[in-house]
Protein backbone atom coordinates (compact mmCIF):
# COMPACT_ATOMS: atom_id res chain seq x y z
CA UNK A 1 0.00 0.00 0.00
CA UNK A 2 1.07 3.50 -0.60
CA UNK A 3 1.65 6.06 2.11
CA UNK A 4 -1.37 8.12 0.91
CA UNK A 5 -3.73 5.13 1.29
CA UNK A 6 -2.47 4.62 4.85
CA UNK A 7 -3.16 8.27 5.63
CA UNK A 8 -6.75 8.03 4.34
CA UNK A 9 -7.46 4.83 6.28
CA UNK A 10 -5.92 6.33 9.42
CA UNK A 11 -8.06 9.48 9.08
CA UNK A 12 -11.25 7.40 8.72
CA UNK A 13 -10.37 5.28 11.76
CA UNK A 14 -9.48 8.37 13.80
CA UNK A 15 -12.79 9.99 12.85
CA UNK A 16 -14.72 6.91 13.93
CA UNK A 17 -12.79 6.78 17.20
CA UNK A 18 -13.59 10.46 17.91
CA UNK A 19 -17.32 9.96 17.23
CA UNK A 20 -17.50 6.85 19.44
CA UNK A 21 -15.55 8.58 22.22
CA UNK A 22 -17.78 11.66 22.10
CA UNK A 23 -20.87 9.44 22.30
CA UNK A 24 -19.46 7.51 25.26
CA UNK A 25 -18.41 10.67 27.12
CA UNK A 26 -21.73 12.44 26.51
CA UNK A 27 -23.68 9.44 27.86
CA UNK A 28 -21.46 9.40 30.93
CA UNK A 29 -21.94 13.13 31.59
CA UNK A 30 -25.61 13.56 30.70
CA UNK A 31 -27.97 10.78 31.65
CA UNK A 32 -31.60 10.99 32.80
CA UNK A 33 -31.89 9.10 36.05
CA UNK A 34 -35.45 8.13 36.96
CA UNK A 35 -37.10 10.46 34.49
CA UNK A 36 -38.26 10.57 30.93
CA UNK A 37 -38.90 13.21 28.31
CA UNK A 38 -42.64 13.31 29.01
CA UNK A 39 -42.59 14.50 32.61
CA UNK A 40 -41.03 13.42 35.85
CA UNK A 41 -37.60 14.59 36.82
CA UNK A 42 -34.43 15.07 34.86
CA UNK A 43 -31.14 14.61 36.67
CA UNK A 44 -28.54 17.34 36.41
CA UNK A 45 -25.57 16.36 38.52
CA UNK A 46 -26.82 15.71 42.05
CA UNK A 47 -29.88 17.99 41.73
CA UNK A 48 -33.26 16.97 40.35
CA UNK A 49 -35.57 19.49 38.71
CA UNK A 50 -39.25 18.76 37.99
CA UNK A 51 -40.24 18.87 34.34
CA UNK A 52 -43.89 19.95 33.95
CA UNK A 53 -46.12 18.15 31.53
CA UNK A 54 -47.78 20.21 28.83
CA UNK A 55 -51.48 19.60 28.48
CA UNK A 56 -52.69 19.15 24.93
CA UNK A 57 -56.09 19.64 23.36
CA UNK A 58 -57.26 17.88 20.24
CA UNK A 59 -60.86 17.50 19.08
CA UNK A 60 -60.26 15.25 16.07
CA UNK A 61 -57.55 14.00 13.74
CA UNK A 62 -57.63 17.11 11.51
CA UNK A 63 -57.32 19.56 14.39
CA UNK A 64 -53.73 20.24 15.41
CA UNK A 65 -52.61 19.55 18.96
CA UNK A 66 -52.50 22.86 20.82
CA UNK A 67 -50.45 23.32 23.96
CA UNK A 68 -52.46 24.94 26.72
CA UNK A 69 -51.49 28.55 27.35
CA UNK A 70 -52.14 30.54 30.48
CA UNK A 71 -55.18 32.80 30.01
CA UNK A 72 -54.22 36.18 28.59
CA UNK A 73 -57.20 38.10 29.99
CA UNK A 74 -55.59 38.75 33.41
CA UNK A 75 -52.58 40.31 31.68
CA UNK A 76 -54.71 42.59 29.51
CA UNK A 77 -55.61 44.89 32.42
CA UNK A 78 -51.95 45.90 32.67
CA UNK A 79 -51.21 45.65 28.94
CA UNK A 80 -49.85 48.67 27.08
CA UNK A 81 -51.42 49.30 23.66
CA UNK A 82 -48.58 51.71 22.79
CA UNK A 83 -46.05 48.95 23.42
CA UNK A 84 -48.30 46.76 21.26
CA UNK A 85 -47.86 49.21 18.39
CA UNK A 86 -44.11 48.61 18.54
CA UNK A 87 -44.47 44.81 18.58
CA UNK A 88 -47.10 45.03 15.81
CA UNK A 89 -44.45 46.41 13.45
CA UNK A 90 -43.63 42.75 12.74
CA UNK A 91 -47.18 42.34 11.42
CA UNK A 92 -47.51 45.58 9.42
CA UNK A 93 -45.88 44.20 6.30
CA UNK A 94 -48.89 41.89 5.78
CA UNK A 95 -51.81 43.47 7.68
CA UNK A 96 -53.64 46.78 7.32
CA UNK A 97 -55.26 48.27 10.42
CA UNK A 98 -57.22 51.27 9.11
CA UNK A 99 -60.97 50.78 8.77
CA UNK A 100 -60.96 52.16 5.21
CA UNK A 101 -57.88 50.25 4.02
CA UNK A 102 -58.15 47.09 2.00
CA UNK A 103 -56.41 43.84 2.73
CA UNK A 104 -52.69 43.23 2.46
CA UNK A 105 -51.19 39.77 2.19
CA UNK A 106 -53.25 39.11 5.33
CA UNK A 107 -56.70 40.45 6.18
CA UNK A 108 -57.35 43.95 7.51
CA UNK A 109 -57.35 43.80 11.32
CA UNK A 110 -59.57 46.81 12.04
CA UNK A 111 -62.26 45.76 14.56
CA UNK A 112 -60.80 42.22 14.81
CA UNK A 113 -61.62 41.60 18.49
CA UNK A 114 -64.84 39.54 18.79
CA UNK A 115 -65.25 39.42 14.99
CA UNK A 116 -66.03 35.90 13.74
CA UNK A 117 -62.92 34.05 12.57
CA UNK A 118 -62.40 34.15 8.78
CA UNK A 119 -65.07 36.84 8.37
CA UNK A 120 -63.30 39.85 6.83
CA UNK A 121 -65.28 40.57 3.65
CA UNK A 122 -63.30 40.15 0.45
CA UNK A 123 -60.44 38.15 1.96
CA UNK A 124 -59.86 34.51 0.98
CA UNK A 125 -58.93 32.56 4.11
CA UNK A 126 -57.27 29.16 4.34
CA UNK A 127 -59.54 26.19 4.92
CA UNK A 128 -58.27 25.62 8.45
CA UNK A 129 -59.40 29.12 9.49
CA UNK A 130 -62.67 28.88 7.57
CA UNK A 131 -63.46 25.72 9.57
CA UNK A 132 -63.31 27.89 12.71
CA UNK A 133 -65.77 30.50 11.38
CA UNK A 134 -68.31 29.61 14.10
CA UNK A 135 -65.81 30.92 16.67
CA UNK A 136 -64.81 34.54 17.28
CA UNK A 137 -61.47 36.29 17.64
CA UNK A 138 -61.88 36.70 21.40
CA UNK A 139 -58.89 37.53 23.58
CA UNK A 140 -58.01 33.87 24.22
CA UNK A 141 -58.25 32.81 20.55
CA UNK A 142 -56.06 35.77 19.58
CA UNK A 143 -53.59 34.73 22.28
CA UNK A 144 -53.38 31.17 20.94
CA UNK A 145 -53.09 32.34 17.33
CA UNK A 146 -50.44 34.95 18.09
CA UNK A 147 -48.44 32.43 20.13
CA UNK A 148 -48.09 30.02 17.21
CA UNK A 149 -50.46 30.41 14.24
CA UNK A 150 -49.79 26.91 12.86
CA UNK A 151 -50.84 25.34 16.18
CA UNK A 152 -54.13 27.24 16.16
CA UNK A 153 -54.92 26.58 12.49
CA UNK A 154 -52.63 23.90 11.07
CA UNK A 155 -52.82 24.90 7.41
CA UNK A 156 -53.05 28.66 7.83
CA UNK A 157 -51.39 30.68 5.08
CA UNK A 158 -49.79 32.87 7.72
CA UNK A 159 -46.09 32.06 7.83
CA UNK A 160 -45.34 34.09 10.98
CA UNK A 161 -43.69 31.95 13.69
CA UNK A 162 -45.53 33.69 16.55
CA UNK A 163 -44.90 35.82 19.61
CA UNK A 164 -43.45 33.72 22.42
CA UNK A 165 -43.57 36.36 25.18
CA UNK A 166 -46.93 36.62 26.97
CA UNK A 167 -46.38 40.33 27.59
CA UNK A 168 -45.85 40.98 23.86
CA UNK A 169 -49.03 39.06 23.01
CA UNK A 170 -51.00 40.96 25.67
CA UNK A 171 -49.72 44.31 24.38
CA UNK A 172 -50.56 43.43 20.75
CA UNK A 173 -54.05 42.24 21.75
CA UNK A 174 -54.58 45.50 23.69
CA UNK A 175 -53.50 47.40 20.56
CA UNK A 176 -55.77 45.34 18.29
CA UNK A 177 -58.64 45.92 20.71
CA UNK A 178 -58.06 49.68 20.44
CA UNK A 179 -58.55 49.44 16.66
CA UNK A 180 -62.29 49.75 16.84
CA UNK A 181 -65.01 52.35 17.24
CA UNK A 182 -66.27 50.11 20.07
CA UNK A 183 -63.34 48.36 21.81
CA UNK A 184 -64.26 45.27 23.81
CA UNK A 185 -64.20 45.72 27.59
CA UNK A 186 -61.16 44.23 29.28
CA UNK A 187 -62.20 42.56 32.51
Amino acid sequence: MSLEANKVIGAVLLGGFIVMSANYISKALIHPEGGDSHGGEVATGAKHYPVPEIAAVSTNATTPVVATLAPITPLLAAADAEAGVKVFKKCKSCHQVDGDAGHGTGPNLWDIVNRPIAAAPGYKYSGSLTEKSAEAWNFENLNMFLNKPKNFAKKTKMSFAGLKKEKDRANVIAYLNSLSANPAPIE
